[in-house]
């Protein structure tokens, strides 16, 4: 009978630690530091988001790359080669890179249908 329990307790000791780790390295990302997504239209923070870090180097009269984020139809061209760079870490160029919420608000935008709102 002891030797049937000892490596049950030990199996049981592992899955729990496992489990554990995995959702305690996680959680920041998991919960997106509280991330508030009711906010994902256009006009309230895909294009105040554009503008104050995109439009930069990527107006219609710089167009870095040949890519312009000013305006609805530019950014509806081109985001989701936009958030692939973002995801990345490679847009915003000399820059910080977006923080997990801003991303997560851009995604949703898209999965809703990246509607001009």
């Amino acid at each position: 009978m002891l030797g049937f329990m000892r490596p049950t307790l030990i199996y049981i000791s592992l899955i729990t630690i496992l489990c554990n780790s995995c959702t305690n390295n996680n959680k920041q990302t998991l919960l997106g530091s509280i991330c508030d997504t009711t906010d994902t239209k256009f006009s309230t923070f895909v294009n105040p988001l554009i503008t104050s870090q995109c439009l930069s180097c990527h107006s219609n009269s710089l167009a870095s790359g040949g890519i312009s984020l000013e305006g609805y139809d530019n950014v509806k061209a081109h985001y989701t080669s936009s958030l692939m760079a973002i995801k990345a870490g490679t847009m915003p160029s000399g820059a910080p890179p977006l923080d997990y919420c801003a991303i997560k608000k851009i995604e949703i935008w898209i999965q809703k249908g990246a509607n001009n709102n």
